[in-house]
């Protein structure tokens, strides 16, 4: 367990609540070195109590902010025939490998998140202001 990553973690301010919970999750796996982790999707769900649909989504959303990379070494048995990855984030029954970013990287990647959502919540309010303008004035 890394209390390293998990206070940087408790510390930073931002996150949507389930990406949070599910980077808890997985800091309380990782190495203070190479800040790695491979814990399954199951083992996230019951850590977070949320549902396993809940951790996928938050899975693919820090990894899509580069808050999680994934570091997941593949083998395949037969080179002339390359196997695909089919499924990710606990689909068929593989275990991935997360990489946590560090702390300044998280950092950044929350604000600018911050930023793209309060900027969608303010052309979403203008919008409902517009449409209820419209309806006002026939």
């Amino acid at each position: 367990m890394s209390y390293k990553i998990v206070d940087e973690i408790i510390e930073q301010g931002g996150f949507r609540p389930n990406d949070k919970l599910v980077l808890l999750s997985l800091a309380s796996h990782a190495d203070d070195k190479k800040r790695q982790a491979w814990p399954s999707v199951d083992t996230m769900e019951f850590q977070t109590g949320l549902s396993r649909r809940s951790v996928q989504r938050s899975l693919r959303n820090l990894e899509r902010l580069g808050i999680l990379r994934d570091r997941t070494v593949y083998f395949d048995p037969d080179p002339k025939h390359p196997r695909k990855r089919a499924a990710k984030y606990g689909g068929d029954g593989n275990t991935t490998r997360y990489e946590i970013a560090e702390d300044h990287d998280i950092q950044v990647a929350v604000f600018d998140d911050l930023k793209k959502r309060d900027k969608q919540r303010h052309t979403d309010a203008l919008h409902c202001v517009r449409q209820t303008h419209s309806a006002a004035s026939h």
